[in-house]
């Protein structure tokens, strides 16, 4: 008989170029990763068997016919091990916990222990096929055993795969049940054509489909450093934890990476992303590197605290020396997080995910730029993550409350305006400012309700207290950076102040610089709309930002408040003091009025009298007060 090998022979380049190109790439030892490539050489394996016993059979003689005896016996082992595989392949993708599946598992090693048993003895038995020199190859009895095998692999991975669909995304379901058809459609059509030899097709097919849909190197691989993706980490971290391993991960993040980027643009400064992927993959094995995000890296170490200490140490000591690239040498500082896997704190992805962020911040406020997930690191984090799960509590137990910081008019001599602040009272940690958990509020989406709350509190607060029976003039409450991103953020204002009946003069808004530069167009809208009803706008933070002068004179404010950061200056800085100066000439030929933020002693009161500002806001006069001790503030000081 004559048997067209040629789509065997194509079938082993093809999986010969598919192997190069998955062995040579990243690879994350997963264990679905472990079965492709698994798969991948009990492929090339078999098709190459299948070739050199077709090619026996043909020129069968009594010199190889012991070799032809060999390797069909060795084909006829290999052949079910495919569709095994297949079922394998399929039960890793569903249950990252493979081993956890041990019953199946078992099942599918016992199903080919009883296939192999009978292959082995085949020799005896004849039970699979004859060979002879005279009849050459037979076909046995139990020859058809050797499809319904291989379908019954198929069949209880396709069972698998529908009845877990809902944990797969839609793509990777397709791929597989593709794979599968594929693979069931090439045992049907060998056992039909026998003269064809198909399974090498069936299983090229397969392992293209699988290469291209979920096992593509460009699927897990950053293009740019060559590190794996952000995706890839989170699956590690996920499989990791279930498995009950532990370990750390070391943060690296670039700083003032957005600074290099416009001093010498984004093509140098990714070959410089490259540089220092290149030396982190150096000093960990291939598999362990990813980009956790633009100019952040991470390295998972799970050989001990004394080895992570190594890396930390190597990564500290290369920082220290300059990047040489496009025939220069770059200063470039990093932020160093070393965060624990699987302990307190740190036993989800997301509170992972979460505290690598954490350890990143505060790392910049570290000396050596290095923060490790020791006692200090985990209180923080743990305060943190207490303040992030406390926030809809709060919310919904009236938890938040307003403290107000009088504002002293230098003209009259009085206390003439006030700035109301929130805070959040927590059982376990007492007040919480609001530089700890608004940021949270932005991330979660909350702070547009937590807004509105302070707002009505602020309402209610003028309302018991009316500028005619000793309250004030107006009240500054302060506007974050998401609240202003909604569009709806003027009515909702309104329709608070209309309820409690309160003129809007009395208000004016007080928005970051921050603010302003992250959602100008809408910003603009919501401002012209309560303007127009009769409000005003205040600038915050003046002096910190690279924007302060263009959103001055883009935006129509009132008032502009000095940050701290000058006010600290002025008595130690006659530049300062200088600029200062400038600065409130210029606001004042503008027609807007200036209020500094931050002073605590008397001679800064005194300069910034002198230099024409015009109001004065600090720890000089009063701390944020709550509600009963503003009052009695106001009283004492006869506020008019």
């Amino acid at each position: 008989m004559t048997w067209h090998l040629e789509f065997e022979i194509y079938s082993a380049l093809i999986i010969g170029i598919i192997m190069v190109y998955y062995f040579r790439g990243p690879r994350v030892p997963t264990w679905q990763n472990r079965i492709y490539g698994a798969t991948l050489v009990i492929s090339m394996t078999f098709i190459l068997t299948n070739i050199v016993a077709t090619l026996l059979l043909e020129h069968l003689t009594p010199a190889n016919f012991g070799l032809a005896v060999f390797f069909n016996n060795l084909y006829l082992i290999f052949l079910p091990s495919m569709p095994m595989m297949v079922l394998l392949y399929v039960i890793s993708i569903i249950y990252q916990e493979f081993w956890h599946k041990r019953a199946l598992v078992i099942l599918a090693f016992s199903m080919y222990f009883i296939y192999l048993v009978l292959a082995l003895s085949n020799p005896l038995t004849h039970f699979y096929f004859t060979l002879d020199l005279e009849n050459g190859y037979a076909r046995g009895i139990g020859n058809p055993f050797t499809h319904v095998s291989s379908i019954s692999y198929i069949l209880c991975a396709a069972v698998i795969a529908i009845y877990n669909r809902k944990k797969i995304s839609k793509s990777v379901f397709a791929a597989l049940c593709a794979f599968m058809v594929l693979s069931l459609a090439a045992i049907l059509l060998q056992f039909v054509f026998t003269g064809y030899i198909l399974t090498g097709v069936a299983c090229t097919c397969c392992i293209l489909l699988v290469h291209l849909s979920t096992q593509s190197n460009s699927m897990v691989s950053d293009e740019l450093t060559g590190t794996f993706k952000r995706q890839v980490f989170l699956q590690m971290i996920e499989m990791h934890l279930k498995n009950g391993k532990k370990g750390d991960i070391i943060a690296l993040a670039l700083r003032d990476f957005k600074f290099a980027n416009e001093v010498f643009g984004v093509k140098t400064c990714d070959r410089l992303l490259k540089e220092v992927a290149g030396f982190l993959k150096g000093l960990a094995p291939t598999g362990r590197v990813y980009r956790f995000d633009g100019d952040v890296f991470c390295i998972a170490e799970p050989n001990g605290a004394e080895n992570t200490d190594r890396l930390v140490n190597l990564i500290v000591d290369r920082f220290k020396k300059p990047w040489h690239f496009q025939g220069i040498d770059y200063s470039l500082n990093c932020s160093l997080g070393v965060v624990p896997m699987g302990k307190g704190g740190t036993e989800t992805v997301d509170e992972i995910v979460s505290a690598i962020d954490f350890a990143i911040q505060e790392s910049k406020h570290r000396e050596n730029g290095v923060v490790r997930g020791g006692e200090i690191f985990n209180e923080k984090f743990r305060r943190k993550n207490h303040i992030r799960a406390m926030l809809a509590y709060a919310l919904e137990k009236d938890g938040f409350e307003v403290h107000y910081q009088p504002i002293y008019c230098l003209a009259t001599g009085r206390f003439a305006t006030c700035e109301a602040l929130v805070r959040m009272r927590d059982p376990e940690f007492g007040l919480i400012p609001p530089d700890e958990f608004i940021p949270m509020a932005e991330e979660n989406g909350m702070i547009v309700s937590i807004g509105l709350v302070v707002f009505e509190k602020v309402c209610q607060f003028m309302t018991a207290h009316p500028y005619t029976e000793g309250g004030f003039e107006t009240i500054g409450v302060n506007l974050s950076v998401v609240q202003c991103m909604q569009e709806s953020l003027a009515d909702d204002l309104i329709a608070v102040m209309e309820h409690y009946k309160l003129p809007p003069g009395r208000f004016k808004f007080e928005i970051t610089e921050t603010v302003a530069a992250a959602s100008m167009s809408t910003l603009r809208s919501t401002m012209e709309r309560l303007i127009d009803y009769g409000c005003a706008f205040a600038l915050d933070d003046f002096g910190i930002g690279y924007s302060g002068v263009t959103n001055m004179l883009n935006l129509p404010f009132k008032l502009i408040k000095l940050d701290k950061s000058l006010t600290d200056r002025l008595t130690g800085e006659p530049r300062t003091r200088i600029a200062v100066e400038a600065i409130i000439s210029l606001i004042h030929r503008l027609s807007m009025r200036v209020i500094a933020e931050g002073v605590e002693v008397a001679e800064e009161v005194e300069i910034l009298r002198e230099l024409g500002c015009d109001y004065i806001q600090g720890y000089y006069f009063s701390r944020p007060l709550p509600e009963a001790a503003f009052t009695a503030l106001v009283k004492k000081t006869a506020w008019r």
